[in-house]
């Protein structure tokens, strides 16, 4: 008798063994992707930008690039409100996080002016240290967010506590 039940505390535990190891699920896959998706996106499209500021440093005229800079600058404010207000209708905090990123770049883009027209002779390394902080913060948010939604689907799709009220 004493056996029978040693085989059905072996099964307990050999359940409970299997129900740690729970599985993200495929929407869950999905939507993990998604973020880290938008992510890379906007991290490579600002690198580019940084890139062709670069090379219109040189190859452009100074007065056209900073009016340039200008404009760009302004339509980067403008899509970060627009975001903004986006996320407000939508209830959504991601997008909110999004939009406050790109509101920051433009800020940053301001900036860029101000050091092309203070210290021109570093312009090109400062342009290349903002794109390095560019690639550490988006690497480490991305790192960020996958590791914490996996754990936390890890616990959703966890259902030891059921087993044990059993």
């Amino acid at each position: 008798m004493e056996g029978n039940k040693l085989n059905s505390d072996a099964i307990n535990l050999n359940d409970i063994k299997e129900r740690l190891k729970s599985k993200i699920t495929r929407d869950q896959k999905k939507s993990l992707l998604k973020r880290t998706f938008l992510n890379l996106v906007m991290a490579i499209s600002m690198i580019l930008y940084l890139g062709i500021v670069i090379s219109g440093k040189f190859n452009i005229s100074r007065e056209t690039f900073e009016i340039d800079l200008k404009v760009i600058t302004i339509c980067i404010m403008f899509i970060g409100i627009y975001i903004i207000e986006y996320a407000y209708k939508k209830d959504n905090i991601i997008y909110a996080i999004n939009s406050l990123e790109i509101i920051a770049y433009g800020v940053v883009n301001l900036g860029i002016i101000y050091i092309l027209k203070l210290y021109e002779a570093k312009f090109v390394k400062a342009i290349c240290v903002l794109m390095l902080g560019i690639f550490i913060y988006y690497f480490c948010k991305i790192i960020y967010i996958n590791v914490k939604n996996i754990r936390k689907y890890k616990q959703d799709n966890n259902d030891i506590r059921e087993i044990i009220k059993k």
